[in-house]
């Protein structure tokens, strides 16, 4: 098995949560979290301003547009200076980026925290519009370029696989997606998206990244929650569906894995 995954139990090099929500994070809002800090300041002690450059055109008379507002980052770093865990905010989009896989429970705990926090200083009436997970998940080739075999990797008899990309050397893409309905844990539709790329990394190493994104969209006809009420208990439904995400996200992984390399990541341990 010349593929092997980037960390000794895992290839998890990042995991993203995230929620679109409405309406849009206003500059008031922007400012309020800025102020609420304290609450998760322990956990992301940096904050990373951005400032962004806009040119607006209005008519003689018109009022010109507000400029946008700006993204707000909270950050933690490693010992190395690399980024580890970070909180985005900007326009309708409230991401958690973790870069430190450990086990799933900790990690959805720790989001889940971040969420919370937010979802109490944002408005009463802020609407969660979807739900997002991202698995990106790494693994190299260290054989020759001569020998490489994308097969080692890939499952040739899964129809997942197209048989296209299996012979074109170390650097290819395949990149699909599709929408699926859901009724529960809630009802909504999910995307499932998976863009594979094989290329050579800054060290020169041939490696193949996967980005697993599963996007799960509210039913507008069933209710679209409340953020605030959707992290207002222990246990919730966003819990049930972030969960059924990270379920979906292992099975979509392992259509494209051979048996061997799903062993070397543990994909099916609980």
């Amino acid at each position: 098995m010349a593929f092997a995954p980037i960390g000794e139990r895992h290839a998890i090099a990042e995991v993203v949560f995230a929620l679109q929500v409405s309406p849009a994070i206003t500059g008031d809002d922007r400012r309020n979290l800025e102020n609420a800090r304290g609450q998760w300041e322990g956990f992301l002690p940096g904050i990373a301003e951005s400032t962004m450059l806009a040119v607006g055109v209005s008519n003689p008379g018109e009022q010109p547009p507000p400029p946008p507002v700006p993204p707000l980052d909270f950050v933690r770093h490693k010992s190395d200076g690399g980024l580890d865990w970070r909180l985005h905010i900007l326009d309708g989009n409230i991401v958690v980026n973790c870069l430190t896989y450990t086990r799933w429970p900790h990690i959805w705990k720790q989001a889940r925290g971040l969420f919370a926090a937010v979802s109490g200083v944002l408005p009463e009436t802020t609407l969660v519009e979807s739900v997002y997970l991202q698995y990106i998940n790494i693994f190299s080739w260290s054989g020759t370029t001569e020998n490489y075999d994308s097969r080692a990797l890939l499952d040739e008899q899964s129809p997942s696989v197209p048989a296209s990309v299996l012979d074109r050397g170390p650097h290819w893409h395949l990149h699909q997606g599709w929408f699926s309905p859901l009724t529960a844990p809630l009802a909504g539709r999910i995307l499932e998206r998976m863009h594979i790329d094989a290329f050579d990394d800054p060290t020169g190493r041939h490696v193949v990244k996967f980005e697993n994104l599963h996007r799960f969209d509210f039913d507008r006809d069933g209710g679209v929650p409340f953020l605030r009420e959707a992290f207002s208990t222990a246990t919730t439904a966003m819990d049930a569906s972030f969960d059924h995400l990270h379920g979906r996200a292992r099975k979509s992984l392992g259509a494209y894995l051979t048996p061997d390399i799903q062993r070397s990541i543990n994909l099916h341990a609980t």
